[in-house]
């Protein structure tokens, strides 16, 4: 098995289709540059090639260090093809992180774009990399009278690539995926969304390519930087949706935020649009209401998961309305959906514990972190389950309930305090903040962002519900502290000692 195998497929099955488009700025007017199905499949065989002859080969960690490009997915797939191992960190964790996971990754080959290399030259971070491949020179001047390369024959079990966390609530970790952990993610995507090959793709996370491209559809690369998508041009996404007239979107919520306030005032719909979505966060209910406004024929749509374990579960935005809205308004949490038929989803606790599932797309696990993987893992019934580090509950209807991160409970005086069922109470009620449940002097408090808010009202909105009569104290910033893959989870811990 190699997931490569599903690129060659699309080849034989769809060769002048697009694969991949990118739109390029060019004095102010956009160009769209594309791959076919058949154009892609034969320069992941070119660069198979290249990739050998410069010394890579079967079982190396090679990080790539590349921005989104034509050929960022075919180098990858390449990589996948010779049975190489590609590792994937986020540059926007910040230097210290990006180096500190390069260092521990003991990466033997790099593929980066100049930038990179020339960060290369001044850590000892990169000490393990013997092979230094300028990425700008190897998707030029490929051999177009080469054979194909022949495709790495590979068991499900064997390791396909790895991806690092963000790093949002501690050290980013290196999480294994197999080839078989990949199909499965596509096989499950797939069926779920009812995605074929007659559907366009804007992944607003570009990893997110590789699944819909195996799937045969054509994925449009956003203009955007994807490591700060809160800060995106939606004007830009807009127009690359209603020009390729795409079918399937998908990102953090910071990037349809803001998609959804510029189609709002400007009076645009994205008819086109029948899935939208989003991940990385809890999404706020007003976004799905401004979302269903702009999608006549489409639907929001809220899976549930984390790079150790993806998909787990997954809920529309009709359900949010339709069953979900008024509960998470009275504090409930937020409803994440029910799990996938394939996983197996318990509470550690009842009524409500940390969230623990068990499945076919489970991760191998972490890169030589033994004591994240003893965290990680628990034996129960005789399966593997992933503890997901969130709590949550499973409702009467199997509606999967999620109410923050295990480490953002606040506990105080024998009851628990938990961050999305404070903070839909409070949010309710204000119009321009928002707020964050953090811990203050051992108690639990809430700060706020944006425009102040009288503390007699803030204390009037805690007494009148039993979830939050113990919250008394309040405070302001101006803008919370994100996280930096989605720009949209708040830095509690950071938050926290901010008001200190």
């Amino acid at each position: 098995m190699n997931i490569v195998n599903l690129i060659h497929e699309g080849a034989l099955n769809w060769p002048d289709k697009k694969a991949v488009v990118h739109p390029q700025k060019v004095k102010g007017i956009y160009h769209n540059r594309f791959y076919t199905f058949a154009t892609f499949s034969k320069r992941v065989h070119q660069l198979s090639h290249r990739l050998v002859t410069c010394g890579v080969k079967k079982g190396d960690r090679v990080l790539l260090l590349v921005t989104p490009s034509l050929d960022f997915s075919v180098m990858t797939f390449a990589l996948f093809q010779i049975g190489a191992i590609p590792v994937l960190i986020d540059p926007g964790m910040g230097i210290k992180k990006l180096l500190s996971s390069i260092k521990e990754i003991e990466a033997s080959v790099m593929i980066g774009v100049s930038k990179a290399r020339w960060l290369k030259r001044f850590s000892s971070a990169f000490s393990s990399v013997k092979i230094v491949l300028a990425y700008e020179k190897m998707i030029q001047g490929l051999d177009p009278f080469q054979k194909d390369y022949p495709v790495e024959d590979l068991l499900a079990e064997d390791l396909s690539c790895i991806l690092f966390t963000s790093g949002g609530t501690g050290k980013p970790k290196g999480v294994l995926y197999t080839h078989g952990i990949l199909s499965k993610q596509t096989q499950m995507l797939q069926k779920h969304f009812g995605l074929n090959d007659k559907e366009s793709d804007l992944p607003g996370f570009a990893l997110f390519a590789l699944f819909t491209l195996s799937m045969g559809m054509t994925s449009v690369i956003p203009d955007m930087d994807p490591s700060q998508p809160s800060k995106c041009n939606p004007k830009n996404l807009v127009r690359h949706i209603l020009e390729n007239q795409i079918s399937f979107v998908a990102g953090s919520p910071a990037i349809w935020k803001r998609v959804a306030d510029y189609c709002l005032e400007h009076r645009i719909q994205l008819p086109s649009v029948k899935w939208l979505v989003m991940f990385g966060a809890p999404v706020e209910l007003k976004l799905h209401l401004k979302l269903k406004k702009i999608l006549p024929f489409g639907d929001t749509h809220t899976p549930y998961g984390a790079t150790e374990f993806l998909p787990v579960s997954s809920i529309s935005g009709q359900e949010v309305l339709s069953y979900s809205f008024d509960k998470t308004l009275a504090g409930q949490g937020v409803c994440v959906g029910k799990a996938f038929k394939e996983n197996q989803v318990i509470v550690s606790d009842i009524p409500c514990g940390e969230i623990l599932v068990h499945g076919p797309t489970m991760s191998l696990g972490y890169f030589k972190n033994q004591e994240a993987q003893h965290r990680a893992r628990s034996l129960r019934e005789g399966k593997i389950y992933h503890h997901m580090g969130d709590n949550g509950f499973i409702d009467d209807n199997g509606y999967l309930w999620f109410l923050g991160r295990v480490v953002h409970e606040v506990k105080y005086e024998g009851k628990s305090y938990y961050p999305t069922q404070i903070e839909a109470i409070f949010n309710q009620y204000l119009k321009f903040s928002r707020s964050a449940l953090i811990f203050y002097k051992g108690r639990p408090a809430l700060a706020l962002e944006g425009r102040e808010v009288s503390k007699n009202v803030l204390s009037n909105i805690a007494r009148s519900h039993e979830l939050t009569s113990g919250i008394e104290d309040f405070f302001f910033v101006e803008r919370f502290p994100v996280d930096v893959r989605h720009n949209i989870k708040i830095d509690r811990k950071k938050l926290g000692e901010w008001v200190r």
